[in-house]
């Protein structure tokens, strides 16, 4: 992938993002303190307090990392189940509580 943010749907979901006070960040497959195991298994996290979705790149598509920023803006704005899109193979896990 040359890059996540050359997809239009992809700009329009990040900017959104940013109207709500959000930071959308793309990493790889990686775990990291603040996250711990969790992006191993699930595509995107969305972190209330720190105001930040983290989306995973390794192995997604621009439709799916599109897809995986609007599920997660749905967790920003209060919703402890985001929709499914079974025909991109995601899945909701709920919301987390950090």
């Amino acid at each position: 992938m040359k890059g996540p943010t050359r997809s239009p749907a992809i700009r329009r979901a990040v900017d959104r993002a940013k109207r709500l006070g959000y930071t959308v960040r793309f990493v790889k497959f990686c775990e990291d303190s603040e996250t711990p195991g969790i992006l191993g298994q699930m595509a995107g996290v969305c972190l209330r307090e720190a105001k930040l979705i983290k989306v995973r790149t390794e192995g997604m598509s621009r439709v799916q990392i599109a897809a995986i920023i609007e599920h997660e803006l749905e967790h920003a704005q209060g919703a402890d189940r985001g929709t499914d899109h079974p025909e991109l193979g995601l899945h909701c896990g709920g919301m987390w509580k950090f």
